[in-house]
């Protein structure tokens, strides 16, 4: 094989190739070993598809050679994947990069499906930002796809692959009529033949950020001619799981380049609304002093002599054959005459009104309802996350309530070892992974599943049950990253 020919070249005398990494229709990306700086890059030999004739051949590559180099001026954006070094060897450009540890957001896509909406915004901001700092310099990227978003392990999203990235004064036609890019990831007036530019740059990630949303591609066919009939004519089936990234992904899609959004549109489209501006505190009540008390009357005399001294008279002891009446209570302001004085006796506190007795009970019964909706609303949510070292699926919410978890254990896979997952995935599952459901819950477990048996029997730990199927060996590259 090529691969094994070419481990161990020595390129530019400089870097040593360590192994290949992966490859695709426009070059091979190899690990390898700066000699002078005694470091790992990440080495892409850039290779042609065949159909091109030999003066396209010549051009295509020198302008490959020219934006190449215009895209190292870019290492300093923090959403680039930084270019070191670009050199001819035999005619043929390789690209120096920095070697990436981590996972492409495709891989991430064959693992878990479709990514929360939250995470897929924080990529589509990451892009968005690297875009537009291409397009500054006049650099249009030509192949955004999730192979080429890179989501390393200590949290950074990287743009990678400017390999084909054309000037934007150019088409994107040979004069072979083979286009360049992948065809799913293609821009409707590229599919059909016309000039693209930026704006062909924001359609591409409008697809790509479908696909991390909904978990399929919404051009992907059977065949390369299928698929660039369905990205020139077919029609986008709305996005389900989009959220607010719906107005996004609808306007990076404008079939129309004069429609689209640009990379500021989408920017503010992106950004989080502004909360609403706090009500207006009102001013407290203007206080009035309390009016003053009316002056106390005059005690009159008795009418007759006869009363008061009726008054005064000691009444007969004789024990009581009637109930007391109940002390009728004094009015605000009355007066009490006691010992030859009158006193002011103060007013009873109000009585609590029977409406507000009514609405605290009718707020405690709704504070108690709305609790038990919550609970009701948390045994519909699931997850996946870790259970004494392996992988296990919890149906609930990564919370507690009072000291009371707020989950449980819905299914067990205890043959799902954390240790064999790689770490990017490792530290997936120990953050949790939200899940759509029950279905999506076990679809994400099944992959992980795939992912463990794959990196165990890649390390011999299965013994005589460690051949590996062809899908598991596709999976073999992410085992230790």
């Amino acid at each position: 094989m090529a691969d094994e020919a070419q481990q161990g070249q020595l390129v530019n005398d400089r870097y040593r190739l360590v192994r290949a990494l992966g490859s695709g229709g426009m070059g091979r990306v190899w690990k390898a070993h700066d000699v002078q700086l005694d470091t790992h890059v990440a080495v892409k030999e850039l290779l042609l598809p065949s159909g091109f004739s030999a003066p396209d051949r010549a051009d295509l590559l020198e302008r490959a050679l020219r934006e190449a180099r215009s895209a190292a001026r870019l290492r300093a954006h923090p959403n680039v994947v930084t270019v070191h070094d670009v050199t001819l060897v035999g005619g043929v450009p390789w690209i120096v990069m920095e070697l990436v540890s981590g996972s492409t957001l495709q891989e991430r896509l064959r693992v878990e499906h479709r990514l929360p909406v939250e995470e897929v915004a924080e990529v589509a901001s990451a892009l968005l930002r690297a875009l537009g700092a291409a397009h500054a310099e006049g650099i249009v990227h030509r192949d955004v796809k999730p192979a080429n978003v890179m989501l390393t392990e200590d949290g950074r999203i990287l743009l990678a692959d400017f390999g084909i990235a054309l000037n934007e004064a150019d088409d994107g036609l040979t004069g072979t009529g083979v286009v360049i890019g992948s065809m799913p990831y293609l821009s409707p007036e590229r599919a059909r033949g016309e000039k693209g530019g930026a704006p062909s740059d924001l359609f591409s990630l409008g697809t790509t950020l479908y696909e991390a949303v909904e978990g399929v591609s919404p051009f992907k066919r059977e065949t390369k001619v299928g698929s660039q009939y369905a990205v020139a004519h077919a029609s986008v089936p709305p996005p389900r799981h989009a959220g607010r990234l719906e107005p996004l992904i609808k306007g990076l899609m404008e079939r129309d380049p004069d429609a689209r959004l640009t990379v500021a549109g989408a920017l503010e489209l992106l950004a989080p609304a502004k909360p609403a501006p706090p009500p207006p505190v009102s001013p407290p009540p203007a206080f009035s002093p309390p009016a003053p008390e009316p002056p106390e009357p005059e005690p009159r005399p008795a009418s007759a002599p006869g009363i008061r001294a009726a008054a005064a008279a000691p009444s007969e002891s004789r024990p009581s054959t009637t109930r007391p009446a109940p002390a009728r209570a004094a009015s605000a302001g009355a007066r009490i005459r006691a010992g030859g004085r009158t006193r002011r006796v103060p007013a009873p506190p109000p009585r609590r009104p029977l409406r507000g007795l009514v609405l605290f009970a009718a707020g405690a019964v709704l504070i108690a309802g709305g609790s038990y909706a919550a609970y009701q609303w948390t045994r519909t949510q699931y997850f996946v996350g870790v259970n004494d070292g392996h992988v296990a699926v919890f149906r609930g919410i990564n919370q507690e309530l009072g000291g009371t978890p707020l989950w449980e254990v819905e299914t067990d896979h205890p043959e799902i070892e954390l240790r064999y997952l790689p770490v990017y995935q490792r530290k997936q599952v120990e953050a949790t992974i939200t899940a759509d459901g029950p279905d999506d819950a076990r679809a994400r477990a099944a992959q992980l599943a795939l992912q463990a048996s794959a990196c165990a029997k890649n390390a011999g730990e299965n013994g005589e049950d460690s051949v590996l199927t062809e899908e598991e060996r596709l999976l073999t590259d992410r085992c230790g990253n």
